[in-house]
């Protein structure tokens, strides 16, 4: 590829040198903090720089094109959705969930290296370190990407492809329904049986050609006889998808205290994002809140396409 850098510096308006400086230093240019996890723990977050993010975002766009993302990888592509996600498997009877552990950083140098070698012609030696150092960050000095970065989810997703590949394939001949969001691998069948034989093969697959290890606490396996939940939407006994009756549940509850009077401005913007969510996703729940509080909720709905 001729001249990355060069190209990196015209769409962020600085130069080259200035380009090559922000991705020498990258990795000390960034804010790292916690954020709570749903089963209690913090999950770190390191957040670069403005300047830094520039020239990431710049590297992301003229890499696009070249970094293919498998069609079974739903997160972080445009187009697609949690519900995108969890509808690939409306219908099946059983799953299997595995999740990655520490997925972003998993992803290091020596990985994003041999991706670019595989994907983009005429990258030279120095723009190919130039990528690397510009895009991931260096716990106990190691090169790994991390959550917070904008070029982490493409350069993660692009590695992944070849398993992604290799797991859709072998998944597919068992009738089995594969995908992953993020760190997220959900299989599906309509058969029991072939899903240990699925989870054997994605085990395999995963440890011959990666470092990423599994979260064996996160496993999940369960059948029509439980909640079928995955990326935190419910597969439907009638193969929709649905938010679950607790979220639901908890929308009403807010949309009584904004009714009474009892939540202030942030809580409103709150819920109101919290309903365009659920509408999202269901879009005849539209039809029960209406019916249950009249006009006194159409303050808090998202507006319909003909009222635009």
């Amino acid at each position: 590829m001729d001249g990355l850098v060069s190209k990196v510096a015209s769409l962020t308006g600085l130069s080259t040198a200035s380009c090559r400086r922000i991705a020498h230093g990258a990795h000390r240019r960034y804010k790292i903090f916690t954020i709570p996890k749903r089963n209690g723990d913090r999950r770190v977050v390191a957040q670069p720089a403005r300047e830094v993010k520039a020239v990431q975002r710049a590297i992301c766009q003229l890499l696009a094109d070249k970094l293919s993302v498998h069609q079974s990888a739903t997160a972080y592509k445009p187009g697609t959705s949690i519900a995108a996600n969890a509808a690939a498997h409306a219908g099946t009877q059983f799953l299997t969930k595995l999740d990655f552990s520490e997925f972003f950083p998993s992803i290091n140098g020596e990985m994003i290296a041999q991706l670019l070698k595989r994907r983009v012609e005429d990258l030279s030696e120095a723009e190919i370190e130039f990528v690397i150092n510009a895009c991931t960050w260096r716990p106990q000095g190691r090169k790994v990407l991390c959550i917070g970065a904008p070029s982490s989810p493409l350069l993660a997703n692009a590695t992944m492809f070849e398993i992604d590949q290799e797991i859709y394939e072998t998944t597919q001949a068992l009738g089995v329904v594969y995908t992953r969001y993020s760190d997220d691998i959900a299989l599906t069948s309509m058969q029991p049986n072939v899903l240990v034989a699925a989870e054997d093969a994605v085990r395999s697959i995963v440890a011959t050609r990666s470092m990423l290890r599994f979260n064996e606490r996160k496993r999940v396996a369960v059948g029509r006889g439980a909640a079928m939940v995955i990326t935190g939407l419910t597969l439907t006994n009638q193969g929709g998808v649905s938010v679950g009756r607790e979220r639901k549940r908890g929308v009403r509850a807010g949309a009584n205290r904004y009714i009474k009077g009892q939540m202030n401005d942030e809580a409103i913007l709150r819920l109101k994002g919290e309903i365009a969510f659920v509408l999202n996703i269901e879009p005849s729940f539209r039809g029960v809140l209406v019916r249950t509080y009249g006009l006194s909720i159409w303050p808090l709905l998202p507006k319909m396409e003909d009222e635009q």
